[in-house]
């Protein structure tokens, strides 16, 4: 059975000195084991020294600027009827699984079977 794991956003604190990370300032995210559950990280770029023993993966990523436009996810509809087209295509059924993916993720598609 999968386990889902429940990964917080970004603190926009790092977790070694405790400061706010600032806009433009490059981090690392860091999933660190706790036994059962799991705990993100982080960690400013300056203080990153490497992954820990108990580390699961670690990303880099950059602190957005406070100017930046804020992404909206496309709304479900929009993205059932793209499903829907990139069946009808062949070659383009990894995409249709990675979108079919999404969408069960956020609970508009769900398993049949499951129900039964």
């Amino acid at each position: 059975m999968v386990q889902e794991y429940a990964v917080t956003k970004c603190s926009r604190r790092c977790s070694v000195s405790g400061r706010s990370l600032e806009p433009g300032e490059s981090y690392v995210s860091v999933l660190v084991s706790n036994g059962e559950d799991l705990s993100r990280m982080d960690i400013a770029a300056s203080e990153w020294k490497g992954p820990q023993e108990n580390t699961v993966g670690w990303w880099k990523c950059k602190m957005p600027a406070a100017t930046a436009k804020k992404l909206r996810p496309a709304p479900n509809g929009i993205l059932l009827d793209t499903l829907g087209e990139l069946l009808s295509f062949p070659d383009k059924v990894n995409l249709a699984y990675l979108l079919a993916v999404l969408l069960v993720r956020r609970r508009v598609l769900t398993d049949v079977e499951k129900l039964e």
